[in-house]
């Protein structure tokens, strides 16, 4: 209602550089979040860092890595690149946004397929006897991937409706996002997991909702 019009005129008023700035804050805290998983969780060996409390999901790597990359492309888009003619970031943040993009669908394609296309322990092995797809990020997260990549891809367009199709996608993430989140506040496995072994972490949520805010 009325209410969504003067939520919208304010941000149409909001300049184009403070919404780049904005764009690169959030950019920063998705890639930190995953970034501190990568390697403290896993380089280190640290292992409440995968999944903050025990019995809870973890951030798989290939997770992390989708993450950090999704945050890498979001921060190149907010580069103004007639300040650095040399460095072609828009090409750059493009192949990022492809291959989050395709690390989600491959393994939605695992899943739907049961084929193993051999992605899943590329960074480290998952030895864990609860695991029924070792290492491998759940459908929620994969989804999550594919919409950031879809979203990511669609930024920087010349055309105002291929920008607001990014927006709306990116709005879709933070639901997404905040669906999960909700479940963990109200202890409901289904908003966020299949199992409690395969599911959305608490961190991969808020590292997919900095990237919602950021496009």
């Amino acid at each position: 209602g009325k209410k969504f019009v003067v939520v919208g005129q304010i941000f149409d008023r909001i300049t184009p550089s403070f919404r780049r700035l904005l764009s690169r804050a959030s950019s920063i805290g998705a890639m930190v979040i995953p970034g501190v998983v990568l390697l403290g969780g896993y380089a280190f060996g640290i292992e409440w860092l995968r999944n903050l409390a025990p019995g809870l999901p973890k951030m798989m790597p290939n997770t992390a890595v989708g993450l950090f990359l999704s945050g890498v492309s979001l921060f190149l888009y907010t580069i103004d690149s007639k300040k650095y003619k040399r460095f072609n970031a828009s090409w750059i943040q493009k192949l990022i946004a492809v291959t989050v993009f395709f690390l989600g669908a491959a393994t939605i394609v695992q899943y739907l397929s049961g084929i193993n296309l051999g992605i899943d322990q590329l960074i480290t092995k998952d030895l864990s006897p609860e695991a029924t797809f070792p290492g491998r990020p759940s459908p929620h997260t994969s989804l999550g991937f594919v919409l950031t990549g879809i979203s990511l891809m669609l930024l920087g367009s010349n055309r105002l409706w291929v920008l607001k199709l990014s927006q709306q996608v990116g709005v879709t993430i933070g639901i997404g996002a905040i669906i999960a989140i909700v479940g963990y506040i109200y202890s409901s496995l289904p908003f966020y997991a299949l199992t409690t072994y395969t599911g959305m972490a608490i961190h991969t949520a808020i590292s997919f909702l900095f990237v919602s805010f950021g496009v």
